[in-house]
């Protein structure tokens, strides 16, 4: 089990500011550059009449002081270049700025302004510093066998996820004895869940006044009935909610093979009873002929009745009454009579 970080949760907000940061820095970095692309092709527009203005002021100064050059000598040609006057690189400006409108301005400014923002927005954005983990330090356990032969049982159960039980027991009662820990199995509401999902059937024995029954007669019941039903061949009841519904109801090895007895042995392995079961409960088929033989709702003398109906009918029928519709509610009673 990989050990406990202590500062999870400081570590987690660090990260989780980090994160927030990323995304204000990629969102405010976007808002400058969107107002770049407004504030650049208006600046283009307005940097040759600056560069103008900038080479008038220096003509003007030039003129001024006596400096003035009046042409630029070219030693291919020997001649001068003329050179603009002051007023005539102020004018060049005049003409390039006027040419940028109001609202260009305007727009070029605010869209400035914006971006110098977003700028100092996504500066602000800083990451923090995360923490390193810190661990807390795993607890020394004492050795002790009875864990080990408890899990190795209950997986033998087909207990699932009874080893994180077993760990959280192990937590507070390290020294417990295996008597210990099925107590704690069954019975403490903080463990028991697991447990008592498997015996499901102790749950309704208790409610009913009946005895919980300890996991080994549990599993001796359900292995009994998994062998009546193999040498019935009935697949269809061998599941464990079935299993648990049998033990609920507290039927016997013995009766549930009377049961079964009654069903199979008695009605449909002998064709004249079974017509004359069909004959008389039309709506029972294979496996709900055997389903309510088992069905713990119904005592064993009305089934016994049933079956003795169907007995005598399949008698009528080998002393060639092919008709047994007509004495159907007498030999009913008939039976009724005879199974007291």
């Amino acid at each position: 089990m990989a050990p406990k970080i202590k500062n999870a949760a400081q570590i987690a907000a660090a990260q989780a500011a980090n994160t927030a940061a990323a995304v204000g820095r990629a969102e405010a970095t976007a808002r400058a550059t969107a107002a770049q692309a407004i504030v650049q092709p208006i600046a283009q527009k307005a940097i040759p009449g600056i560069s103008a203005l900038t080479s008038g002021i220096n003509a003007k100064i030039a003129e001024l002081s006596g400096t003035a050059k009046t042409g630029s000598y070219n030693p291919i040609t020997g001649g001068y270049t003329p050179v603009q006057s002051s007023s005539q690189l102020v004018q060049q400006s005049r003409d390039i700025l006027g040419a940028i409108t109001p609202t260009e301005i305007a727009t070029g400014n605010t869209a400035a302004a914006n971006y110098q923002k977003a700028l100092t927005d996504a500066a602000g954005f800083q990451n923090v510093d995360v923490p390193p983990a810190v661990y807390e330090e795993e607890k020394k356990r004492s050795s002790n066998a009875a864990y080990d032969t408890i899990e190795k049982i209950l997986e033998s159960y087909n207990i699932t996820g009874i080893a994180s039980v077993l760990e959280s027991i192990r937590d507070e009662y390290p020294e417990a004895t295996s008597e210990d820990l099925l107590t704690l199995l069954q019975f403490d509401d903080r463990y028991n869940a697991k447990f008592n999902a498997r015996f499901a059937a102790n749950a309704n024995r208790m409610k009913a006044g009946m005895p919980v029954l300890l996991p080994k007669d549990y599993l001796k019941l359900e292995q009994g009935y998994i062998k009546i039903f193999n040498a019935y061949n009935l697949p269809t009841f061998k599941t464990q909610a079935y299993y648990d519904k049998l033990i609920s109801a507290d039927l016997e090895l013995d009766e549930v093979t009377e049961r079964v007895q009654l069903g199979y042995d008695r009605v449909l392995n002998d064709k004249p009873v079974q017509t004359a079961f069909n004959k008389f409960f039309s709506a029972l088929g294979f496996s709900d002929i055997v389903a309510g033989m088992l069905d713990p709702i119904n005592q064993l003398p009305a089934l016994e009745r049933k079956v003795k109906a169907a007995e005598i009918g399949g008698a009528a029928l080998r002393q060639g009454f092919d008709d047994i519709s007509q004495t159907a509610t007498s030999m009913t009673v008939g039976a009724d009579v005879l199974a007291g």
